[in-house]
């Protein structure tokens, strides 16, 4: 990987961007193309904008205006300033942000008017309400209106250690806890997926992903203006507008989860889609089931790039830009990233025992499935305020412990099998639930499925499923059971099952399974 360009700030890549090519597009939004050197002036109009509200070097700063170009704005005006950007749900109640102010202790929020009594019910009591009719930009331009603040932001040299980003996880596994990546980890995410996915100039990106992921953020928004390139921001996911960008020749590059593509698919154009500009569509978040692998494929001549990361490392694995992308794999190490297989349960560093960032690791033997670990410059500094769920995140020799479950096949590419906690125990053998829930949606009246355990006294665990029917299907039981029995061993067969409306995801549109028992009607 280019050692300058870890080095490099993503402010100072967006001033150099804005310099080179001043009139070249950056962004574009509701029909307005915003050029460069307009974005940057745009990041320092909000720099001086919160200079003046005492925003300093290591200050936390929750962000949640509208997204659009002024949250873009504010984002990197916050990195050049030295602060922390703070990013949240604009869907999170006053009781959710309550929790994440109590832990970050935010010394400003900025939000919208709609989203000020929110906030003040949540105890964030210094707010900057962002007004609609706030100008991105200011007269001044490239000029000398902000040259003093230009020169102290010159002065704020970041380190690559300096905190940069505070991510608040989905709380899926117990209470949000705070992920904390530095400088140095955004710069090495973006040089490593630039160089994995040949970013450019020319690429121009259509972004749906919410802003405040590490997908939506990271991977999506700060790789493509990283690379110089353009990015066409929608206001939300919508299948037509959607559908319309991908099929309007402007856009090479398109990010989505499952659930997107599974909507597009539903709701395709009659006349089919053919993206002959789109040079890369990537998925993850989540699973992508191989039949929508190959009904996009069929329909719109693309073949997505399956890539697998997580909030604590950024990308960390992907299917190859030129070469075979294999179904139901995540592919190879990206370029910097280190992955291996371990034995699950092995210790972890104890609470303030430093990592072990050598690359003189000895070998060792890996089993034939194990836990993902993962090792590089872009892996998190830790959990904010949390010294224990830090220590048990790593190793004993200091590799990022994913939770992940995975094998290789006879190529190398890493198969994720599950999440560790998801392991039903039944009768003593291990259940995956995405091996039994790949059998169910092999039956044409399951459109999706979700398998988990429920306590059972003679099993320990008794497998049990909630399936989302195909239009117009009718849930025959003992024929979906009859199904199960011809694919799979007895102790991995659903043993009772549930039909809904829909499966119960997150904004990134992961699995809330711990829900599913509650929505089953099978409390635990």
């Amino acid at each position: 990987m280019d050692s300058a360009a870890e080095q490099t700030s993503l402010t100072e890549r967006l001033r150099r961007s804005a310099r080179q090519a001043p009139h070249a597009p950056a962004l574009l939004w509701r029909g307005t193309c915003i050029s460069r050197s307009g974005l940057w002036n745009a990041v320092r109009v909000w720099s001086a904008r919160l200079e003046a509200h005492d925003v300093a070097p290591g200050a936390r700063v929750l962000l949640d205006l509208a997204r659009g170009p002024h949250w873009v704005a504010a984002h990197f005006a916050l990195l050049r300033l030295g602060a922390v950007t703070l990013p949240v749900n604009p869907g999170s109640t006053a009781t959710e942000l309550s929790w994440i102010a109590a832990d970050a202790e935010p010394m400003l929020s900025l939000c919208t008017p709609e989203r000020e009594a929110v906030h003040a019910s949540a105890g964030l009591e210094t707010r900057l309400v962002h007004g609609a009719d706030w100008p991105l930009g200011d007269s001044h331009g490239e000029g000398e209106g902000h040259a003093g603040l230009d020169e102290r932001a010159e002065r704020r040299a970041r380190n690559a250690a300096d905190l940069a980003l505070l991510l608040y996880t989905s709380g899926t596994t117990g209470r949000p806890k705070g992920v904390m990546l530095t400088h140095g980890n955004l710069q090495a995410s973006v040089s490593c997926l630039s160089q994995a996915w040949e970013l450019s100039a020319d690429d121009r990106l259509l972004h749906t992903l919410p802003l405040f992921h590490v997908h939506g953020l990271v991977v999506a928004l700060h790789a493509t203006l990283a690379a110089g390139g353009a990015v066409e921001l929608l206001p939300r996911f919508e299948v037509d507008a959607v559908w319309s960008g991908l099929t309007s020749g402007r856009v090479t590059l398109f990010m989505g989860v499952p659930t997107m593509y599974h909507r597009l698919l539903s709701d395709a154009p009659a006349t089919g889609a053919r993206l002959d500009r789109l040079r890369l569509c990537t998925c993850g978040s989540a699973p992508l089931p191989a039949s929508r692998l190959a009904a996009w494929e069929q329909f719109t001549g693309q073949r997505i790039l399956e890539r697998y990361g997580l909030t604590e490392a950024g990308m960390v694995c992907g299917n190859p830009l030129h070469g075979e992308r294999r179904a139901g794999g995540v592919g190879l190490d990206l370029p910097g990233v280190r992955t291996r297989l371990a034995t699950p349960g092995e210790a972890s560093r104890d609470a303030g025992t430093a990592s072990d960032a050598s690359d003189a690791v000895s070998p060792r033997p890996q089993p034939a499935e194990g836990e993902v670990q993962v090792r590089g410059p872009q892996v998190f500094s830790g959990y904010l305020n949390q010294p224990d769920a830090t220590a048990a995140a790593f190793s004993a020799d200091g590799w990022l412990r994913t939770g992940d479950l995975g094998r290789r096949d006879e190529a190398g590419h890493l198969i994720i099998s599950g999440r560790i906690k998801e392991l039903i125990i039944s009768g003593g053998f291990n259940v995956h639930p995405g091996e039994v829930e790949l059998a169910l949606c092999g039956h044409p009246a399951v459109r999706e499925a979700a398998v988990f355990g429920l306590p059972d006294d003679d099993w320990g665990e008794r497998v049990v499923a909630a399936v989302v029917l195909a239009p117009d299907a009718i849930l025959d039981m003992q024929a979906l059971l009859g199904h199960c029995a011809e694919r799979l061993a007895p102790y991995k067969r659903p043993r009772a099952l549930a039909s809904l409306e829909s499966l119960p995801r997150n904004a990134m549109g992961k699995l809330q399974r711990g829900r599913l028992a509650v929505l089953c009607g099978w409390e635990r």
